[in-house]
């Protein structure tokens, strides 16, 4: 499809109650589909609310467990692709000697103790099949405890276009975004857990992003608060040439629609096109 609409779910999302996430994502997703929508994106982490807890090991799932199938089903009841952010175990990293945990699983442990968990977000087609997983690559001040960073970007050859996926922190690295630009990304999504205090540069990062690529950027963030912080929302999509559109002011907890139109892209990208214009020698280095 070269146009078709994107739905952005601006939310709410409540630390550990998983289930409870999953029924209010069924309404958003149900509604999406209903206005036409072809792609919803909810937010980082959005599963399990933006968690750093000691209850990380329990509500970590594999990136195929439990809370995809019924994402899945979602996906495919409704005809729409699905981006939903999770924390993600992955049982082929431990050794088959290491522990069993008090939640069943096994799991490989950092140099400092901590289990290996990862900050991943599913992309789910309208069939609900599972087109991939991306786990963030930069991870912010105390997520390092928490968290393992990803090792790799991803895009995805879908019916949306090319697809790529970032995850918050890493929309403020220009590398990420860029070695998606690369690989004639159409789109970068880039669900987030960005704070108060970042709106404006995660404003000039996004638009920025989208610019330097000529690429959509579709960006999620969550509205609300919880023990630690107050988050920003102001959620939306940068078109290639860095219009904002289908904007939410405020905070308030919204869907947000927008048009991704590919075939204007790629006549904005006619008339400039920076990733073409860099050497062999970037380009090389970006698609290491």
């Amino acid at each position: 499809m070269d146009k078709y609409k994107v739905c952005v779910a601006q939310t709410t999302s409540y630390k550990d109650g998983k289930e409870y996430n999953i029924e209010r994502a069924e309404g958003m997703i149900k509604e999406a589909a209903a206005n036409g929508a072809a792609l919803i994106v909810f937010p980082e982490l959005y599963l399990t609310g933006y968690v750093a807890s000691r209850r990380l090991p329990d509500l970590c799932e594999e990136a195929t467990g439990p809370s995809f199938e019924k994402m899945a089903s979602f996906a495919a009841e409704n005809k729409i692709h699905i981006v939903y952010g999770f924390p993600e175990y992955r049982p082929e990293d431990a050794p088959a000697d290491a522990p069993v945990s008090g939640s069943g699983k096994r799991f490989a442990l950092k140099p400092d103790g901590c289990p290996v968990i990862y900050n991943s977000v599913n992309f789910i087609s309208d069939k609900g099949e599972l087109i991939g997983t991306y786990s963030k690559t930069h991870l912010f001040a105390g997520e390092t405890i928490n968290f393992t960073a990803g090792t790799e970007t991803k895009i995805f050859d879908t019916d949306l276009g090319r697809v790529g996926l970032i995850i918050c922190f890493d929309l403020e690295f220009p590398e990420p975004a860029r070695m998606l630009g690369a690989r004639d990304a159409d789109l970068i999504i880039a669900p987030s857990a960005n704070m108060g205090a970042f709106y404006a540069p995660h404003d000039h990062f996004a638009k920025c992003r989208a610019m330097e690529n000529c690429s959509y950027v579709v960006y999620s963030n969550y509205v609300g608060s919880d023990n630690r912080f107050t988050y920003v929302g102001k959620s939306g999509v940068y078109a290639p040439d860095g219009a904002l559109q289908g904007c939410e002011p405020d905070d308030a907890e919204c869907l947000i629609y927008a048009d991704i139109d590919l075939e204007q892209s790629r006549n904005i990208n006619e008339v400039i096109d920076y990733v073409k214009l860099i050497s062999d020698e970037e380009r090389d280095f970006y698609l290491r």
